[in-house]
């Protein structure tokens, strides 16, 4: 049986409530538990141990991380939450170099090579602002823009998985057909 992690980092603050965030969560855990996956959660702002969150971790076999964009990175939950997590308990051995043998590189000593990580976001920004060099993203995916979270789970080992993100959340008419291809999206990845 396949072990799926959802971590929602979502972090309330004035112009939010985290419905969108929470029905994400509540959506993706139904989808796995239909597929017969096995299923654990964090919601980071409720609290967490961090000694729990690593046997989280350690027991997952794919881990699906959501969150909401603020100001163009995560927030700062959800960058404590990893910070707390992912350096004490030894989610890679070292940084992967070796003065024995130099061919390996900077950032393949991560110990979770058997796990994969979805990054789901959540952003006021529209779809057309991603790509177009004349854009404020200046040609970047989102992807790009969210390099610092996809490195830090690649320097622990994981491997990703095709990231979905949702744009103009806050144009409702435009979220009931990007959860149309989120489930999709999961149906077809995971």
């Amino acid at each position: 049986m396949i072990k799926v992690l959802i971590v929602n980092g979502y972090e309330t603050l004035d112009q939010g409530e985290a419905k969108l965030s929470n029905s994400i969560s509540l959506l993706s855990k139904q989808l796995f538990l239909d597929k017969g996956y096995e299923v654990k959660t964090t919601i980071v702002e409720q609290g967490y141990s961090s000694q729990v969150e690593y046997e989280k971790f350690d027991w997952a076999d794919k881990i699906l991380i959501h969150f909401p964009v603020y100001w163009f990175a995560v927030p700062g939950l959800f960058k404590t939450y990893l910070d707390t997590i992912l350096l004490p308990h030894k989610f890679f051995l070292n940084d992967g170099r070796s003065r024995k043998d130099p061919s390996k590189k900077y950032g393949s000593g991560g110990l979770m090579k058997s796990k994969k990580y979805m990054l789901c976001s959540t952003w006021n920004a529209p779809k057309t602002a991603f790509g177009p060099e004349d854009e404020l993203f200046q040609g970047k995916s989102v992807d790009d823009v969210l390099i610092s979270t996809h490195l830090a789970m690649q320097f622990c080992g994981l491997t990703q998985i095709e990231s979905f993100h949702f744009h103009d959340v806050f144009k409702g008419d435009l979220l009931t057909q990007q959860v149309k291809e989120f489930e999709e999206h999961i149906k077809v990845v995971f």
